[in-house]
């Protein structure tokens, strides 16, 4: 996709071709000599697939599948929206941690991070927030970000506890993309807001195998059964992949 039209280039491109549609309009190339135009900046709902005759996919371009999404992600950081959400607690799509260090080795609270985006990516989707207390009171990452990052400023702190949070979630998550991270500031104090999505599939922590799930403001692990039962991933055309690996429950 360029800043005008798509297209498609293969070695075997007489074999393939682009189907879908771009804001409900129908989108149909079967050859490398043809284009379609549209605009990037007025487009919001963008699904493509590059599909063989047989209906195989071989990529695909989406406005709504993780793994290859289209345009750039927004951050909700509308600041009086997100101060609303704080406010009214938690609740199963909403948790509050306090600053949680991830310099400090073997630190037991550092899993309570992938537990609740595992969990919340399992269920409907919601809110992280660190740096907010269980009294919904906003009391920041800054001390922490001091103590264990070298910055020169509260914001160049805060922005590196933010990809540290970002690269312990992608590393623990096999479903790693369900999530995105950014900072909001109010009072002069930073919090860490993860915007967690619906995963496709089930989602759970690599070191464990183990899968967790939001009821209520609480994230407890599934059981074996639930895991079993859980819907199965799914492809852009709705049919279920199949793998040649799956997890011992």
């Amino acid at each position: 996709m360029s800043d005008q039209d798509v297209c498609f280039h293969s070695n075997v491109a007489d074999t393939l071709s682009v189907v879908g549609a771009i804001d409900d309009e129908p989108v149909t190339l079967t050859n490398q000599l043809e284009k379609h135009g549209f605009e990037p900046d007025k487009a919001v709902d963008v699904e493509l697939w590059l599909v063989t005759p047989a209906n195989e996919i071989l990529d695909y371009c989406s406005s709504t599948e993780w793994e290859h999404r289209y345009g750039a992600e927004s951050n909700n950081t509308d600041l009086e929206k997100l101060l609303g959400i704080i406010s009214a607690g938690e609740s199963e799509h909403c948790e509050f941690k306090a600053y949680i260090d991830l310099v400090t080795k073997k630190n037991a609270k550092a899993w309570e991070l992938d537990k609740t985006v595992c969990a919340l990516s399992n269920h409907q989707g919601g809110k992280l927030f660190i740096g907010v207390d269980d009294e919904t009171r906003i009391i920041g990452i800054n001390e922490g970000c001091q103590k264990h990052y070298q910055g020169e400023s509260d914001t160049e702190n805060a922005e590196s506890y933010q990809k540290a949070v970002v690269k312990r979630l992608q590393e623990s998550l096999n479903k790693n993309q369900c999530f995105n991270a950014y900072l909001i500031e109010h009072n002069e104090l930073f919090v860490l807001v993860v915007d967690v999505h619906k995963a496709n599939g089930l989602n759970y922590l690599l070191a464990t195998k183990e899968a967790y799930i939001r009821r209520g403001a609480s994230s407890p692990k599934m059981t074996p059964t639930e895991m079993q039962a859980f819907p199965a991933e799914r492809d852009a055309f709705g049919r279920e992949r199949i793998y040649s690996e799956s997890i011992d429950y």
